[in-house]
């Protein structure tokens, strides 16, 4: 499940996240592999050596699942600082460069990139620079938390920025929650079926692998009245 502790903002810019980072309101930041990720992602049944990508990574733990099951992994995230500390948490020695409009910061000895910067300028990468991103061979997508953490109008610019990245066959495992957001805004941001539907349904085969509601936990939600957030796990593939 996905929880977020922050205050409430009505614009979701980059001072709100680079702020996030460093006043550690990091409720969205998971300690253990995400159980979804564990038990369903295998099912895409992708080869060993896949390039798989991961939309506004901050310093999520998933990266070293996936890197685990020998994938070539890409991370895209705003926060310099959030990238330092994966890497400094976890002991791994990087090398920093530039890749288009980039900082990159590739990891010594593993197949990790991680590319510092606007998630939504990947489409401009020249085939050089996509190629050097390991994107020109994508697989898959995971998308944990990332459209959850956007609202309504850059979820549509994240849609279309998908329908654009990704090639034919590729994968996109994507997991959402839903709940009455009447009664308090996100993040998380609710995101409902129907908006998936209508927003990728043209471009990609969709199936929700699995749906869970659990009790809300965060005292936030609780206080407005929202008990319960249900999970979803939307397996698509672009046609």
């Amino acid at each position: 499940m996905i929880m977020f502790f922050f205050l409430k903002r009505q614009f979701m810019d980059s001072k709100f996240w680079h702020e996030c980072w460093e006043n550690k309101n990091l409720g969205f930041n998971q300690k253990s592999f995400n159980l979804f990720l564990k038990n369903f992602f295998p099912e895409l049944s992708l080869d060993s050596n896949a390039s798989i990508l991961v939309p506004l990574c901050g310093k999520s733990i998933d990266l070293l699942w996936l890197l685990k099951q020998g994938y070539q992994v890409t991370g895209v995230e705003l926060s310099p600082l959030a990238i330092k500390e994966f890497f400094e948490e976890h002991k791994i020695p990087f090398t920093k460069g530039t890749i288009g409009p980039y900082t990159s910061w590739q990891a010594v000895d593993k197949k990790l990139l991680l590319l510092e910067g606007n998630f939504f300028e990947l489409s401009s990468l020249s085939q050089k620079e996509f190629k050097e991103s390991h994107l020109q061979t994508l697989s898959a997508i995971y998308d944990r938390a990332s459209l959850v953490a956007l609202p309504k109008a850059m979820r549509i610019d994240y849609y279309n920025t998908l329908k654009k990245l990704l090639p034919p066959s590729t994968s996109l495992f994507l997991i959402t929650v839903e709940y009455d957001q009447s009664k308090v805004d996100g993040p998380p941001f609710s995101v409902p079926e129907q908006e998936i539907r209508e927003f990728l349904g043209e471009s990609f085969a969709i199936k929700i692998r699995h749906s869970e509601t659990q009790k809300s936990v965060s005292p936030r939600f609780l206080s407005q009245g929202v008990t319960s957030l249900t999970s979803k796990i939307y397996q698509l593939k672009k046609l």
